[in-house]
């Protein structure tokens, strides 16, 4: 495994974590999530086969999306800090 595998398995558990142990903990991030549920269940009563069909490959396309940005700003934050770092040692 190389260095960058290494860095993104490890922005990989640690944004895992944050979903099971902070977000899970936040009332208004699970009141949103229990919304959006009720929203799509009766999205789904209501759509014909292929509007389901649509809305499910929308739907993953939106979460490849939100994941790619999720990992690119964590990742982005975990240099800054490592910069932000550097220049406060230097200034000392």
């Amino acid at each position: 495994m190389n260095i960058q595998e290494a860095f993104n398995q490890l922005l990989a558990n640690r944004m895992d974590y944050i979903g099971e142990h902070i977000l899970s903990e936040m009332e208004d991030f699970q009141r949103l999530n229990d919304e959006c549920s009720g929203l799509v269940a009766i999205l789904n009563a209501e759509m014909s086969e292929e509007m389901k069909r649509l809305w499910l490959e929308y739907e993953d396309k939106v979460m490849l999306i939100q994941g790619l940005a999720e990992s690119t700003m964590y990742e982005q934050g975990v240099k800054d800090g490592v910069e932000l770092k550097k220049i406060l040692d230097t200034s000392n």
